[in-house]
């Protein structure tokens, strides 16, 4: 009998599903409070397909008891208005300065649509032609010496001379090469000769994605991100360019 006055109450509402119902009315709320807060701010968000950036209103948080081995300014949490409103693995926000990239699409903790972004420390650049000062590839990307051991749920230092590399998934970061001859780049501070260290290639993992749009005219082969581990190389003192910071690749040939 509680079910069933359950029911007729429900029934005097608009909505066509208690799921329905219960959505409308927290985004009614949301609607309401969403200005008064003092953490809103106006972000970019990068389509991956035209590479522009739009704006978008959002809540913008401190997160970061999970990721104690880092700063906690290195991550932040990103709430949005809209409920509806979803965003994937690997998506570029930009905002305080900084870029930022997905690193969990959904937070499962909030009843709100949001998402953790970590802030990018690392330009990947690269050129598939020569000159190699012209035609350069620019990838926003977190650069980390170590990784996440989910079974365990800590992390591991990489050996010396190793980093794992975290991009988005998009029609730059397809290029790059793991074999036969892997892509290589300049990464790092510039040492006493004006040379950084080079790195190339070792592995590309898994890509992280959801097969969904990521907006209404992004097809969902570019919704993800990408994984590169790359390792120590030499670098070439005739060939790479320290100045403009990318790497002269073996597949050039002489």
């Amino acid at each position: 009998m509680a079910c069933y006055n359950g029911y007729n109450i429900f029934r005097n509402y608009s909505a066509s599903s208690p799921k329905e119902y219960l959505k409308t009315t927290l985004q009614q709320r949301i609607d309401r409070d969403f200005s008064d807060t003092l953490d809103v701010y106006t972000v970019k968000i990068k389509n991956r397909i035209t590479s522009e950036f739009s704006d978008l209103t959002v809540r913008v948080v401190t997160y970061g008891q999970e990721f104690s081995f880092f700063s906690h300014d290195d991550y932040k949490k990103i709430v949005f208005q809209d409920l509806d409103y979803n965003v994937y693995m690997g998506d570029i926000f930009e905002f305080s300065g900084y870029r930022w990239i997905v690193v969990q699409a959904k937070n499962k903790e909030s009843t709100s649509s949001s998402c953790v972004v970590q802030r990018c420390n690392t330009i990947l650049k690269f050129t598939e032609s020569t000159p190699i000062t012209e035609n350069i590839i620019e990838i926003d990307c977190v650069a980390e010496n170590r990784i996440h051991d989910s079974a365990n749920d800590s992390y591991i230092d990489l050996p010396s001379g190793k980093l794992q590399i975290i991009m988005p998934y998009d029609q730059d970061s397809i290029k790059i090469r793991v074999s036969p001859k892997p892509t290589r780049f300049l990464i790092g501070l510039a040492d006493w000769r004006g040379q950084v260290k080079a790195w190339e290639v070792e592995n590309i993992d898994t890509i992280q994605y959801l097969r969904q749009d990521l907006y209404a005219s992004t097809p969902s082969t570019y919704a993800g991100s990408l994984r590169v581990d790359l390792r120590e190389t030499q670098y070439d003192n005739v060939r790479d360019d320290s100045s403009v910071g990318v790497a002269w690749q073996r597949y050039f040939g002489r």
